[in-house]
């Protein structure tokens, strides 16, 4: 602008570039170096400024002259570009950023990464009235079905759609609280147990009584147990069975079981791990090596600790499995109890308590005590942490 009061000069300033004020806590930053407007009127003061002789000619300031327009169609351009340009600073501050993945991006610089929204859940309670006929008749709520909660004073009433379709029946109207469920006990697994429970209390089950357990049509898959006590749980509705003391394994045995754990058909391993590359790495990797030395072990103790060495691969196999409901279910449920079952074996014939001390640092470096010709470095290191 200019401060002739005659305004002989208007028309003769440029306006661009605008001078932006920015104050402090605004909801929106300016940053355009101005408008359609200041940037047609910057070029046209510029056509009669005597810093551009060569445009002097152009002395035309009609919008209909090529050269205007010209200058026109520019002014559009920068303006476009202006407005653009304005709009993405303002997504670079947290305060006047108005898109998600622009507030994603700025909280990534500090390390924080945004937690999806959830939507609001809640329990619902449906009664359904009795039929007339007194037929136990299946009804479905459609999904969709919408319910409002109470609002306390001052507060609004929140409402809430089913996400599925259910079904309903006026007999489950006041259902019963599931006090147990069934347990699958694996083949590998029933010789270990100590006592199993059995749903109902009129099993005539007695003591020196016999169990017979079928895991399938072979009569190798089925399994009998010799019950040593019997006891009744009214409350529970259930009759607890205790089995006889077993004779203690030997090493051989355990070693025995560990193999036939390739070849159970409970377990099914072979056909998991061919169908699975999860099982399938697990096996090759942790499961093969062992049960290739399996036989090299000459203590419970020794092959104890590289069963701990196993379950513990094994619990990181289960938790990479957990997005596969079904590896990680038989990962967790049928495999390591059967590895758990002969690791407590083994425990038992030789517990850690009893096992050998580890010798010496001294000793395990191959020097005997006053020996002048080992190397002075390691009779120091043995003299110190042996």
């Amino acid at each position: 602008m200019t401060s002739c009061e005659c305004g002989c000069c208007a028309g003769t300033t440029a306006q661009t570039p605008a001078q932006v004020n920015r104050p402090p806590g605004l909801p929106a930053i300016g940053y355009r170096a101005g408008t359609y407007s200041q940037f047609l009127a910057s070029m046209r003061a510029r056509l009669s400024s005597p810093a551009y002789p060569a445009l002097a000619g152009l002395t035309a300031r009609d919008t209909g002259d090529p050269a205007i327009a010209l200058l026109d169609g520019w002014a559009v351009a920068a303006d476009v570009l202006t407005f653009y340009t304005e709009r993405l600073a303002n997504e670079g501050f947290l305060r006047t950023a108005t898109l998600d993945q622009s507030l994603q991006l700025l909280g990534r610089l500090v390390g924080y990464q945004p937690r999806p929204g959830v939507a609001a859940g809640t329990f619902l309670s449906y009664t359904l009235d009795k039929d007339p006929s007194g037929r136990d008749t299946t009804a479905t709520i459609p999904g969709g079905a919408r319910a409002q909660s109470v609002p306390a004073p001052g507060q609004v009433a929140q409402s809430f759609e089913t996400s599925a379709g259910l079904l309903a029946r006026w007999s489950w109207n006041d259902l019963q609280v599931r006090m147990r469920q069934p347990v699958q006990v694996a083949a590998a697994q029933l010789p270990h147990l100590d006592e199993v429970s059995l749903s109902g209390t009129a099993l005539n089950l007695t003591p020196g009584g016999r169990l017979l357990f079928v895991f399938g049509a072979e009569p190798a898959m089925q399994a009998l147990w010799a019950v040593s006590r019997v006891r009744i749980d009214q409350a529970a509705g259930v009759t607890v069975a205790s089995q006889q003391a077993t004779p203690p394994s030997t090493l051989i045995q355990m070693q025995a079981a560990y193999r036939e754990l390739f070849s159970d058909p409970q377990i099914g391993l072979e056909g998991r791990a061919a169908r699975s590359r999860i099982i399938g790495r697990f096996v090759t990797e942790a499961m093969q090596p062992l049960l290739d030395s399996i036989d090299t072990y000459a203590t419970p103790a020794d092959l104890a600790d590289a069963l701990d060495q196993l379950l513990q691969r094994l619990d990181e196999a289960t938790a990479l499995a957990a997005a596969y409901p079904g590896i990680h279910a038989w990962f967790a449920d049928t495999l390591r109890p059967a590895l758990a079952a002969i690791a407590q074996q083994l425990a038992q014939l030789q517990p850690r308590s009893d096992r050998a001390r580890p010798a010496p640092l001294f000793t395990a470096l191959g020097l005997e005590r006053g020996d002048q010709q080992a190397d002075p470095a390691l009779i120091a290191v043995g003299a110190i942490l042996g």
